[in-house]
């Protein structure tokens, strides 16, 4: 077995394009050590350009294709590769190789500071816990610029975290503001509209409660307190939906285990039936059905237009971008 692993390392230290499809096959090799010794060797060599392009033409077969592999670990490159490249599947492929590695064995293994950073970095996006140690180890041992950078930005507090996503819109452009954007002035026409809405419907109703009943209102209790306690009673429930949504999505992808999941589920529930549904069972008293259901359709629309700008805000905020040079096409 020796002999074999041997081999390999010969195969990385001659590091020509031959020698580097040579080892493909071993990444899904029945043997561990064989085919996490080629994982390693050849994360090595796809640093050259000549190796890469090697390996965008190398044939793969139909079970190889099938087999575990991070689509997401080359996602950032796809739009750049010629059509039927293998090389996304074989990069997926190593990645998902060396994360099935042991953290001590990476912590104490010589190549790790070596692999293309292409292959580091999303792995250590991927699984945090278990490589923020490796990653200090391969700074001190190999401190690449990408590699000081991307430590940095995990270091940073007052920046996001990196995520998948980050990693997948590296390359995208950064040029969204929510306060300035398309999402937040349909939110307010939407609002607006709403608002027209209710007030009509809410004359309606106080011109048909007052031809019934003159002499019922209390002095106390003018129309137009009435009036504008309705409408707060409108704005208060848009802004209960809107924390209700965005505390819960902004939350939910925080939460790991079920337990947690499960607490927040319930928190979330006493706060739909303690707060919302009471606000919109008083919305009832002043509004037709068909009025209710103008007001649940729209402000769906605004919660999903205020996701979505904040979404699109957080991916403006990538702080990913600048890490890597895109590729030369």
């Amino acid at each position: 077995m020796t002999n074999k692993l041997d081999d390999l390392d010969c195969l990385r230290e001659f590091g020509t394009p031959k020698a580097a499809l040579a080892l493909v096959p071993f990444l899904w090799h029945k043997d561990y050590d064989l085919a996490s010794h080629a994982t390693l060797n050849l994360a090595i060599l796809l640093s050259k350009l000549e190796v890469e392009n090697a390996l965008r033409g190398y044939e793969l077969t139909k079970e190889q294709q099938k087999d575990e592999w991070f689509k997401w670990v080359w996602e950032p490159f796809n739009e750049y590769e010629p059509n039927n490249s293998s090389l996304p599947v074989i990069a997926g492929r190593i990645g998902y190789l060396i994360d099935q590695l042991p953290e001590e064995y990476l912590k104490n293994c010589n190549k790790v500071s070596n692999l293309d950073s292409r292959i580091i970095i999303p792995l250590v996006i991927h699984n945090q816990t278990k490589w923020k140690k490796i990653l200090e180890s391969v700074v001190k041992e190999h401190p690449k610029k990408e590699f000081v950078k991307f430590k940095s930005t995990l270091e940073d507090k007052n920046t996001p975290k990196p995520t998948l996503n980050d990693w997948k819109n590296i390359f995208l452009p950064s040029e969204y503001k929510f306060k300035e954007s398309l999402h937040l002035k349909s939110i307010l026409l939407i609002f607006s509209l709403l608002i027209i809405i209710y007030i009509i419907e809410l004359l309606n109703y106080f011109e048909s409660y007052s031809l019934l009943t003159p002499s019922s209102i209390p002095p106390l209790l003018p129309l137009l307190t009435l009036f504008l306690l309705a409408v707060l009673l409108l704005i208060l429930f848009i802004i209960c939906v809107l924390a209700y949504f965005l505390i819960f999505f902004e939350f939910i992808k925080k939460l790991h285990s079920k337990k947690e999941q499960i607490t927040l589920i319930l928190v979330m529930s006493s706060f739909l039936y303690g707060i919302i549904l009471p606000l919109f069972k008083s919305l009832l008293l002043y509004s037709s059905l068909f009025t209710i259901q103008i007001y649940l359709a729209t402000t769906l629309t605004i919660v999903l237009l205020f996701i979505t700008g904040k979404r699109k805000e957080r991916e403006a905020q990538n702080p990913l971008h600048g890490l890597l040079e895109p590729p030369k096409q």
